[in-house]
């Protein structure tokens, strides 16, 4: 493994796995099969590089054992022989056609000197999702100050699965408000904090990895499951930015 010869995200050719790269891992969560119930087909990753450059990252089921106990989310690393694999468009987050994947020959190090963004967050203005300007099909960072919100409600889904959800309506600097529905483990960690922090009148919330829809000329915001994270009220640059505007 050279850690002096890296090659950013944007750089890497899809015939050679002879590189190294050095990123954080943002995002981290196991990937499970929806047809059968507790087969565990790998860990799936969002990783960013020093450029800001994220990308999806896989490791399959059968080389978790030698990876997973070495990643960790918010942490670095160095990667060396990974490939690339192509994303089947169901499962693609970002505008790229290949994903990084680890397998047996795949050598992982820990770094120590990642020299790029805190969280890698990309923000995206109500105006521009809204006009057209980022493309549905892949995942958005946005913000807003929560102007509304309901109690959580139950639905049930297709395949007859129960879900649990809540509205928001969302504001932004420039006044556009936007509705926005958190589902499941989103909508209970939204309403956690609202009910333990029922003192505070001035709520933010930025969501990252996030979804949207546009249906009859409406816009409609919302979390992506196990990808999406959420920032409510913390002490992050862009909120404390949001807040001054």
């Amino acid at each position: 493994m050279d850690e002096n010869n890296v090659t950013f995200l944007n750089n890497l050719d899809w015939r050679s796995k002879l590189f190294t790269i050095k990123i954080k891992v943002l995002r981290l969560w196991i990937r499970v099969n929806p047809k059968r119930e507790g087969e565990i087909l790998g860990t799936e990753m969002v990783v960013m590089d020093e450029q800001g450059t994220r990308m999806q990252a896989t490791v399959w089921s059968k080389f978790m054992k030698k990876h997973e106990i070495l990643l960790n989310e918010n942490e670095s690393y160095y990667i060396y022989k990974s490939q690339l694999s192509v994303i089947k468009s169901n499962f693609k987050h970002f505008d790229k056609e290949h994903a990084i994947s680890l397998n047996f020959d795949t050598s992982v190090k820990k770094c120590e000197n990642f020299d790029g963004s805190l969280y890698g967050i990309r923000l995206a203005s109500f105006e521009s999702i809204k006009g057209g300007e980022v493309d549905v099909k892949y995942r958005v960072d946005f913000i807003g100050y929560v102007d509304e919100w309901s109690e959580p409600e139950m639905t049930k889904m297709k395949m007859g699965k129960d879900s649990k959800y809540m509205n928001l309506q969302l504001l932004d600097e420039e006044g556009i408000k936007l509705n926005c529905t958190l589902w499941d483990e989103y909508c209970d960690e939204m309403f956690g904090y609202v009910q333990s922090h029922k003192e505070e009148v001035h709520v933010v919330l930025l969501v990252q990895f996030g979804s949207f829809n546009k249906y009859k000329g409406k816009t409609t915001l919302s979390n992506a499951f196990h990808i999406t994270r959420l920032f409510i009220n913390a002490d992050i640059e862009e909120i404390r930015s949001f807040r001054t505007k």
